[in-house]
């Protein structure tokens, strides 16, 4: 996944970081988001390939930002992979509702993140339809 447009939205400082270095060195363009609007944000921009966001954000929902972006006409449709605390199937019932493609409970390894990546549909074909 070579010069995959990657957004990490996560509230924890500690957990950006190691995530953006670890997914720097298997070659994706890195975006960092702390907020769900900040996520928005750069996903409205319309180059975010895949997202991985956590739910639980201290402005708005991640389940919000969902809703928000697969409500949008974007050119390229962003991959949403929900990395969360969220254990209840309940809950990974609305984040699917949602618009989230895969729903990951933490704590996840980078070889479950990279394996979850290759469950999704290629990023550079994701046009709106």
């Amino acid at each position: 996944m070579n010069g995959v447009n990657l957004l990490i939205c996560d509230d924890d400082e500690d957990t950006r970081a190691l995530m953006s270095q670890m997914f720097k060195t298997h070659g994706f363009n890195v975006r960092l988001a702390s907020t769900g609007t900040e996520a928005l944000d750069a996903m409205m921009e319309g180059d975010v390939q895949i997202a991985l966001m956590d739910i639980d954000l201290p402005d708005r929902s991640g389940l919000e930002v969902a809703r928000v972006i697969r409500s949008q006409n974007l050119f390229v449709r962003p991959s949403l992979i929900a990395v969360t605390g969220r254990t209840e199937p309940a809950q990974c019932a609305e984040a699917t509702e949602a618009g989230f493609d895969l729903y990951l409970v933490k704590p996840v390894t980078m070889r479950q993140l990279l394996t979850a990546m290759t469950t999704i549909p290629d990023p550079t074909d994701r046009l709106a339809s």
